[in-house]
């Protein structure tokens, strides 16, 4: 009979039958790597991008929003949607294999980390309740979705964007002085950054997102290249009191800058010096409260 003999090695294995050569070969053994965790939105993580506190948990078509969850990236990562993602001109919805569903169209995305994505909601046309998903691995034979997420989508959702956020809520908007040029803020607002608040008469821009349909339109994710006001009405108060129609000089969006909308008002004569609340109403859906723009005279 043929007897057999097995040699250990450490780096390969070699075999030998009585009466012929030995024969050595190496084996590699590449272990299956884990299952990357699934993405997981946590309960009422969809919130308007601006951050505002109490949050705003309706989105509108074209508006900017903020997904609060885990794993949806590796940790440490920090992706920024840059010139060489867009796709013909427009922003990817599809940035380093993450994705992201609201109803049943893709997002543009701005940014990906570990915990939070911002995007841009899809130019969707039918309110009520709309689910919100993470894809990960988007487009590959490893795609994995995470859980649903429902929210509100409603004709405007509007939000100031904000210099920094405070967590009792009152908030700077971001806004320039067209009139002074520069940065409308308190002057220690930010260390190094050159602040001044505005001046009665002033025309200031403020900064804001979800403001909802313009006319021209503009698709999800498309900069836009030219001013597109807002086809529903706008109405501002400044300190509490309504400015007047001739004070609102345009609300729409923010040429090259997909989903930011800007609102350009000239501050009242007889405005009072102060941190002075602003709401806006686009249609009947109004800002939160506790944003406010800083003037002096």
């Amino acid at each position: 009979s043929t007897r057999r003999q097995a040699a250990e090695a450490t780096t390969g294995t070699r075999s030998r039958t009585t009466g012929t050569p030995p024969v050595t070969f190496d084996l590699t053994a590449t272990p299956t790597p884990p299952p990357r965790p699934l993405a997981r939105i946590s309960p009422g993580g969809v919130v308007g991008g601006g951050l505002s506190v109490p949050s705003v948990r309706q989105i509108s078509s074209n508006g900017i929003i903020s997904i609060f969850g885990e794993n949806f990236a590796p940790p440490g990562t920090q992706r920024l949607v840059s010139s060489a993602d867009l796709v013909n001109g427009r922003l990817p919805t599809n940035l380093g294999g993450v994705c992201v569903e609201v109803g049943a169209q893709r997002a543009p995305i701005f940014h990906v980390f570990p915990t939070q994505l911002n995007i841009q909601v899809p130019s969707l046309t039918e309110p009520g309740n709309t689910p919100v998903q993470v894809i990960l691995n988007c487009a590959t034979a490893e795609e994995s979705r995470s859980n649903s997420e429902v929210v509100v989508l409603q004709a405007a959702a509007p939000e100031f964007l904000f210099f920094v956020r405070n967590a009792d809520g009152r908030n700077p908007i971001a806004a320039v002085n067209a009139t002074t040029p520069g940065l409308v803020g308190p002057e220690e607002l930010i260390p190094g950054v050159q602040f001044a608040p505005a001046r009665p008469g002033d025309v200031v821009t403020l900064f804001a997102t979800g403001f909802g349909a313009t006319s021209p339109t503009f698709a999800a994710g498309e900069l836009p290249d030219r001013i597109a006001p807002t086809t529903q009405p706008v109405r501002v108060a400044v300190g509490g009191s309504d400015l007047s129609e001739a004070d609102i000089l345009y609300a729409g969006v923010t040429p090259f800058l997909a989903g930011v909308y800007q609102l350009n008002i000239r501050i009242p004569t007889n405005a009072l010096d102060g941190d002075l609340r602003v709401t806006a109403w686009v249609g009947n859906f109004s800002t939160s409260p506790g944003a406010f723009l800083t003037v002096r005279r």
